[in-house]
Order: structure tokens, then sequence, then C-alpha cells
């Protein structure tokens, strides 16, 4: 979605690009493999000799600088193609800037029930403040959300109004999925999504999941792959209690009980979750005591980390990589991009 930030700044009349200078000094050119690196006496040794010793780090430190490179492109190409359907509309920079303040100004004052709802629903954000305390900056932040909304909703708007393509590619990272799915086998996207069932911030992603399952019926394959974290003392245990279950037909049953809990897991709740599901104790004792399970969970987060996932929650929509429990709008936006493409 299109940022408050941005949209304020061409409200200001900052269009266009901020170039380097010539006198911009953007880092050091890449060197030749054959460089020399290194003698010992006679013996020399070239950037190629240096770079094989630190080949795993030099890989992961390309993979996030060509992934965040993509990331400032195709956000400024899409910033390009907006700012040229404000200028399509509007005709003019001054007309475009009118439009933006129009919508801002048309975004009506919060009531107070709206505000006492906003404390209500960050109240244990406040420190203790209150209402009366945080009432002017919760009308802003109501004021600030709402125009947030609006600006969206004019670009969104303009979008589908002028004829218009983001022609640079995404990078889709190459990742087989082995974990339990739900959907279609051949729906037109497919979301694989990496968590610890100990972790409070994917249990609120797991929500946006099952809103997205309901928004697309039959487009969405999700896939669900385990990747408990090692300061997690209960997210393995969890994660191979949910396995178990499925040999008993319980798995997503036993995935969706875990996560109700919203990441605070106790031994307690494992054993009420298996109670819950009436799953026969004994069999799910033998299944979960085989050190292979443990093992096929270890393979499947070293396999995630070789692709560069490094915590949870994170998400491949079709390979595109999507970082952090991020609003149902971020996935409905990449997924809608996807089915357009289909």
């Amino acid at each position: 979605m299109k940022s408050i930030k941005w949209l304020l700044a061409v409200a200001v009349g900052m269009f266009g690009a901020v170039e380097a200078g010539a006198e911009e000094y953007c880092g050091m050119a890449e060197l030749p493999a054959q460089t020399p690196a290194a003698r010992v006496g006679k013996k020399q040794f070239t950037l190629a000799d240096v770079d094989k010793r630190i080949a795993k780090e030099l890989c992961d430190l390309n993979k996030d600088f060509s992934r965040r490179r993509m990331e400032l492109r195709r956000q400024a190409a899409q910033d390009l193609i907006d700012e040229q359907l404000l200028l399509a509309k509007a005709h003019t920079e001054e007309g475009a800037q009118a439009l933006i303040m129009a919508q801002m100004n048309a975004v009506p004052q919060p009531t107070e029930k709206q505000l006492r709802e906003i404390y209500a629903q960050y109240q244990s954000q406040m420190g203790g403040r209150s209402y009366e305390e945080m009432a002017a900056d919760l009308r802003d932040f109501w004021v600030h959300r709402e125009q947030d909304k609006a600006l969206n909703a004019l670009i969104e708007k303009l979008r589908s109004e002028f004829d218009n393509e983001l022609l640079l590619p995404v990078e889709r990272l190459p990742f087989e999925s082995s974990g339990p799915s739900q959907g279609p086998e051949k729906a037109p996207v497919t979301i694989v999504m990496f968590a610890d069932y100990q972790c409070p911030y994917c249990a609120r992603a797991e929500s946006v999941m099952n809103a997205l399952k309901a928004k697309y019926p039959n487009k969405i394959r999700f896939v669900f792959e385990d990747y408990p974290l090692d300061f997690h003392p209960l997210a393995l245990p969890a994660a191979i209690l949910a396995r178990c279950a499925g040999e008993q037909g319980q798995y997503w049953a036993m995935h969706d009980q875990l996560f109700s809990y919203d990441g605070k897991l106790t031994e307690e709740k494992l054993s009420e979750s298996v109670k819950k599901l009436k799953l026969d104790e004994e069999k799910l004792l033998k299944c979960t005591s085989n050190p292979a399970l443990e093992q096929k969970m270890y393979e499947e987060r070293v396999k995630a980390q070789k692709i560069g996932i490094d915590g949870t929650p994170a998400f491949l929509i079709n390979g595109q990589l999507v970082v952090g429990a991020e609003p149902e709008e971020t996935f409905s936006a990449i997924i809608d991009a996807e089915l357009k493409r289909k």
C-alpha cells in the first residue's frame, strides 16, 4: 500500500527522483577475481582464493543485497507509476497536490466513542495513562490512519482507472515444500508459512492466513513448514505433537489448537490439547518418542535457512518472500498480482 509519507511528499511538490550526484560515493567497485590479495614469499593468492574461503558468507551477503536492491527498485518503479497516474488525473503537479489534500481534508474528525474504542484496544500499551491524558494522541492516530486509508484508496482507484503495469521481475526463491497442506494441489497461488507455535507473531499471522483462505476460496494452497526457534523450548515439542496428531487424522485440529494459545505455550497446555482432541495417548507417545521426527524437523529448518529464512513468521507466496506478521492487505496485494498473471 502507498505510504502516507510518500503521498505527503507529493502533496508538497516533491515529484521526481533524488539522484546521486557526480560527487556521491556509492561504494567501492567490484574487483576482478584475479586481483592480487595476499603474498607469502613467492607464493601469491588472488581474490578468487580468498572468496573460496568465505563462499557461504558471501552468498548470504549477496542474497540480502540483491533482495533489498530489488525491493528498492520495485518500490521506486511503483512510485514512478503512481506519480504519473496522479498527473494523468490532475494534469499538473499543482492539481495532483490539490487532489491529495482534498482527500486528506475530507476525513472527518473521530467521535469520542471511536476514540474510546481505540483506547480500549491499545490500553495495555498506554503505560497506565488515562483516556483523558491520551485523547489528543489518540485523535492524531485516528486521523492519520483514516487519511492513510483514503490516500491508498485514491491510488488504488487511479491504478484501476489508467493503463499501467509494474514490469520489473520479482525474486522467487527456490523451495520445495514438504509440510502439511490445505487447498487445491494446482491452486494458482501457493503460500508457504514458516512458523513456530511458541511465537506470538506467528499466532497473529495465522489469523491473517485464515482470513486469506476465506477471501480466496480454491485459489490458495497453504503449506505449513515448522521452524521451531531454539530459544522457544516448547516450539519443537509442539511441532512434533502436531505432526503426530496428524497420524490420527487430527493435524489441522491440533495446529489450530496450538495457535489458539497465542504463543503462550506451557506443558500443561500441550497436555490439554491432547485431551481436547481425544487422541490415543499410547499411539501419540510412541510417535513423539521417535527421534527420526525431530531429525526431520531439523533437516526442514536447514533447507529453509539455505534460501535465507532465518526467523518467524516468514512466507513464500509463489516463491516471493514476505517476512514478519504483515497485515492482510500486504498479502492480498501480492496474491491479486499473482492471480492477474495467471
